[in-house]
């Protein structure tokens, strides 16, 4: 047995199978070429035939014809009689008519006489039909029709098959005997060199040799086969120094000049997954992880084809999928000519390397209690960001300490006191998710980074302020550590930065100090660093404070300020909520609309102003004059977040009897961007109830025609900042005259606001405007007896 397959007789066989195949393909093709020959021939030789019976039988034809002797029919059936294949013969005079028929069935049927001049034939079947003219000493005396039946392909095989079965069962034995007498003097010598490689595969002795006996191509391959075995047992020695070498530690594959693996070692499989078998043959590429571009690769190629030597780091990627980094060393194995021949690369596993690596560079820059970053990693990565030169918005940075932890540490214990700061840390990093990075900076504190937080100074204040006071909120409540229920109160320290600051030393050196502040106050929590941010947090939280009152106290009011056409004649007014409290004064729209939007006061304090709107459309429907007015209503995004609004609306409208025509519901540009898809669809839904929808602030930086297209707005207002700037010859203009032709395309009304001047007014008209709104035309007032305040 060689390589599990059987040999010994294999020739025998195929000499039996070639010369019994060649005598059956040639007996075929013969007997296939004689039924060709013998169904061509079968035609002609029957109308050869058939010619024959008609100048037979054309004198006692002639006789019957000519001298009517009816005796001469009996003769001329005996004759036919002995033309075994023939079928049927009429015999028509020369007016058509038959004269005489011979038949062998019953059932013949005498045809019609065709119109002919020669012998015509058909063929139906298996059955050959002629047409002969009868001729009678140089007279066509008639006309004769032969019936023949052909014998058909089935009918030669049936009959040849006993002659066909016995040819090829002498054929068999013959071929048989043939191939084995030829067989024997090819096999014995082949059989002699299979036996002797079979006995060195099972001993494994290649210093065996074959004895040489034949003195042709045989004894030629013998000796070959003498030299192959000498080379092989010089090789075999080398191989076995090899084999050592090459189980190392280290893994190790040879590949060929085609980069085809040939070989790998146990280490190989141990740390690429692979086993031998499933990388033979395939390239390297295999264990590719994608982690290395092109250029990678291709330097690596050059290097190896100018050198025959490269060494580096690479990532591969393990059976499983997983990325691992090695140390990776190739050799170019070169023949005497330069050429390279075949690749040695050996490789080490480098993972457990670079985690011990990473190990240690993550617990040079984290808390190894908590997991957050360090105080050293932050005042790295704070530094980066404002070394990076790029434009930023203001940025806060939060000192939070823990209150009395140093007590409980010290009672409860060590192992308390850690589940407390990495609850803690727990705590901060799920409530401050828009933080960049959240730090343990000593053993109760806890520094947090914000890097965008705002442009506006004012308004950043504001919002840290409400930021830290949750945050405060979060930390104060219970902890439930090993059943121990405890309470504990936070101080934060906030640092604000802007756009001029260089320092991260500075920036957090400043939020310590607001925090050591807030430590000397026992009644103040909360410190800001920045004085003027102090002011405003107190001013939000006393804004706050008083408006959860303002609305049971009945403080809110609101003022109207009409809008005209061209013609100065009033066509409406716009709503807006004015606030009058006792000890603060009038608080201005622009300070407590912002608070009330953050604290959600603004969904019942706009439920306030949108009953108090319908309430005076109400009243303005008995009045005659102010019958057609329309009353606009600016609505905010939480009012309309809210799935009940648009049921609100319609409830509204139906409580006080009103023309929803005459409402107008105002949104800003923003808030239609940014919830696009929930505000269309109550736009729509609100446009079917027959409430007018106006667009504030339009281009102010969101404006799309792609939404003015499609959104069934009624109304666009041009905002007073285009308006303020439209005498200044600043290019506002050009943007005026683009929102009016906007809307006379788009067919919505188009208002203009803050027109504070005739020279304003008189432009917007003269530019096609045909409603406004403005100082110049009335400034917001309170109602006197329901009636709308008109400046002269």
């Amino acid at each position: 047995m060689i390589h599990g397959f059987k040999c010994k007789g294999s020739i025998t066989r195929r000499l039996v199978i070639i010369i019994l195949s060649v005598a059956l393909l040639t007996g075929a093709v013969g007997y296939t070429s004689f039924l060709v020959w013998y169904m061509a021939m079968q035609q002609e030789r029957i109308t050869s035939q058939a010619n024959t019976v008609a100048l037979v039988l054309s004198q006692d034809l002639a006789r019957l014809a000519l001298l009517k002797d009816l005796a001469v029919a009996a003769d001329i059936s005996t004759k036919l009689e002995s033309f075994g294949d023939l079928e049927a013969l009429v015999f028509y005079q020369i007016d058509r008519r038959p004269a005489y028929q011979f038949h062998r069935q019953e059932n013949f049927t005498i045809p019609e006489l065709p119109d002919i001049s020669d012998v015509t034939s058909q063929r139906e079947g298996a059955n050959l039909y002629l047409f002969i003219p009868v001729i009678y000493e140089n007279l066509v005396i008639g006309t004769v029709f032969v019936s023949y039946r052909l014998n058909t392909l089935i009918e030669v095989l049936k009959r040849d098959s006993l002659t066909l079965l016995a040819i090829s069962l002498f054929m068999v034995p013959f071929s048989l005997m043939l191939a084995v007498i030829t067989g024997k003097r090819f096999t014995r010598p082949i059989l002699s060199l299979v036996g002797f490689l079979e006995k060195i595969e099972e001993t494994d002795q290649m210093s065996a040799r074959i004895s040489i006996q034949e003195r042709n191509e045989f004894g030629k391959l013998f000796a070959e086969v003498n030299t192959m075995l000498e080379r092989l047992e010089s090789s075999q020695q080398e191989q076995r120094l090899a084999a050592v070498a090459f189980e190392t530690p280290s893994g190790m594959f040879i590949t060929d000049a085609q980069e085809h693996i040939l070989r790998v070692n146990h280490a190989f499989t141990s740390i690429t997954g692979y086993a031998e078998e499933e990388v033979i043959g395939k390239t390297p590429a295999i264990l590719k992880s994608g982690y290395h571009d092109q250029a990678f690769y291709l330097g690596m190629y050059h290097e190896l084809q100018r050198n025959h030597y490269w060494s580096g780091e690479i990532w591969n990627l393990h059976k499983n999928g997983e990325l691992y980094p090695e140390l990776l060393t190739i050799h170019a194995v070169c023949d005497d000519q330069q050429t390279i021949q075949f690749y040695v690369a050996a490789f080490n596993d480098l993972t457990r390397l670079k985690e011990a690596e990473s190990r240690l560079r993550y617990l040079s820059l984290h808390d190894a209690l908590t997991g957050l970053p360090n105080r050293q990693h932050l005042e790295q990565e704070l530094q980066r960001f404002l070394d990076s030169g790029r434009k930023r918005q203001l940025g806060a940075v939060f000192c939070v300490n823990i209150d009395g932890f140093r007590s409980i540490n010290e009672a409860q214990g060590h192992v308390i006191g850690d589940k407390i700061l990495i609850e803690t840390a727990r705590r901060l990093v799920k409530y401050c998710d828009q933080a960049r990075i959240i730090c343990r900076w000593g053993s109760d504190e806890f520094v947090i980074w914000f890097p965008d937080v705002g442009n506006n100074s004012s308004q950043v204040a504001l919002d840290m302020e409400q930021l830290s006071q949750t945050l405060h909120q979060r930390l104060s409540a219970e902890f439930l550590i090993e059943e121990i229920s405890l309470r504990l109160k936070s101080r934060i320290g906030v640092s604000l930065y802007d756009h001029d600051d260089r320092s991260a030393d500075d920036i957090i050196q400043q939020s310590t100090s607001a925090l050591q502040q807030a430590r000397a106050d026992t009644n103040r929590r909360i410190v800001f660093y920045d004085e003027r941010a102090e002011a405003l947090t107190q001013r939000y939280i006393k804004v706050y404070q008083a408006l959860l009152r303002a609305q049971q106290n009945k403080e809110f009011m609101l003022y109207y300020q009409v809008q005209t056409d061209v013609d100065r004649s009033v066509i409406g007014a716009e709503a807006l909520l004015r606030w009058h409290h006792p000890e603060l004064g009038f608080v201005s729209p622009a300070e407590f609309i912002p608070v009330a939007e953050r604290s959600d006061l603004i969904v019942s304090i706009g439920k306030w102003v949108l009953q108090t709107a319908c309430q005076q459309l109400q009243t303005w429907s008995a009045i005659a004059e102010y019958q057609h007015l329309v009353l606009a209503v600016n609505v905010s995004g939480l009012q309309i977040s809210k799935a009940s609004f648009v049921d609100d609306i319609r409830q509204l409208v139906s409580m006080h009897q009103i023309n929803p025509e005459r409402l107008k519901l105002e949104l800003t540009e923003s808030l239609l961007v940014e919830q696009i898809d929930q505000v269309s669809l109550k736009i729509i839904e609100l446009r079917e109830m027959g409430v007018q929808v106006s667009l504030d602030d339009f281009g102010t930086g969101y404006s799309s025609l792609s939404y003015l297209k499609h959104l069934p707005v009624s109304q666009i207002k041009i905002d007073q900042s285009f308006v303020r700037s439209l005498t200044s010859g600043s290019g506002e203009e050009a943007i005026v005259r683009t929102v009016l032709s906007l809307g006379e395309a788009f067919n919505f009304e188009v208002i203009a606001e803050g027109v504070e001047t005739e020279q304003q007014f008189n432009l917007l008209k003269s530019l096609g405007c045909k409603r406004f709104q403005g100082y110049l035309l009335g400034h917001p007032q309170p109602l006197h007896d329901d009636r709308l305040t008109v400046n002269s």
